[in-house]
């Protein structure tokens, strides 16, 4: 697994090193040096998307821009996940490898969101998520179960290759993938900001052997104890194609798996043996 992480990195290092960087929104030069890492893995991770970058902006192919740092940098972590920016969004590092312990505190790579983002990809009102969505059967050698996800980057074709690969593993994984759940244009529970699944680019999986950051800390007191049941042969084969998974978050959420390319991206991820 160190080798073959250690050689996304050196490919998406190259795949960078050879990106043609147009002039920035001042009309001077730009190189590579000048655009942080994790704008790199926001372009190179959304290519019908994005056009191009700069150190200071992401610039839709529809002729938008956004900004890449809102010069706010908060340190409270509650208020970095309600009022998240680009810089903020990509501030941790997904780790590849499966946990052996719980996160560190406050380390939720991929929770930390910048919504007007995911807004502009994937439709800010439900009218508009809802209109880019297609059915995709779950795993349909063994269910009749369907899933709506959103055609924008191909993420349906993603699930779907997810599904085909998820059924090609021995029986004994199959339980933990039963009931799934995606589309649902809603709010995270206690906070003023979208669920993914509201733009179509999430799943849970076997809710029956799943642990949520929330339940446990109801258990205990206020404390939220890590506590795992999903498999590693499944995170892998969500990961492989473009989904990161709750597990690896200290504010942990084990059923849950959403699409970020971006998080795994060879240069962004983080590839620790």
């Amino acid at each position: 697994m160190f080798v073959w992480n250690h050689y996304r990195r050196c490919l998406g290092a190259l795949i960078a090193a050879l990106i043609l960087t147009p002039p920035d929104a001042l009309g001077q030069p730009s190189t590579d040096t000048d655009i942080p890492t994790g704008l790199l893995c926001l372009a190179q991770s959304y290519p019908e998307q994005i056009e191009r970058v700069d150190g200071r902006h992401l610039y839709f192919k529809d002729g938008t821009s956004m900004n890449w740092d809102d010069g706010r940098n908060p340190l409270d972590f509650q208020t970095r996940l309600n009022q998240a920016d680009l810089k903020d969004q990509m501030s941790q590092a997904y780790p590849l490898t499966f946990p052996t312990a719980g996160p560190q505190v406050n380390h939720d790579p991929g929770r930390i969101r910048h919504q007007p983002f995911f807004d502009k990809m994937y439709g800010q009102s439900e009218k508009q998520a809802r209109e880019k969505l297609v059915e995709v059967r779950w795993m349909p050698g063994l269910s009749n179960r369907k899933v709506r996800f959103t055609t924008v980057n191909n993420v349906h074709k993603q699930i779907e290759k997810v599904s085909a690969a998820l059924e090609k593993l021995p029986r004994r994984f199959h339980k933990y993938l039963s009931e799934p759940s995606s589309f649902n244009f809603r709010m995270i529970r206690k906070t003023k900001r979208k669920s993914m699944h509201s733009y179509g680019i999430a799943i849970d999986v076997g809710v029956e052997y799943a642990d949520f950051w929330r339940w446990a800390a109801k258990s205990k007191g206020g404390t939220a104890p890590y506590r795992n049941r999903i498999p590693e042969e499944i995170v892998e084969v969500f990961q492989r194609h473009g989904f990161i998974w709750g597990g690896k978050w200290y504010h942990f959420d084990t059923m849950h798996f959403e699409y970020r390319p971006e998080l795994l991206h060879p240069l962004c991820a983080e590839d620790t043996p």
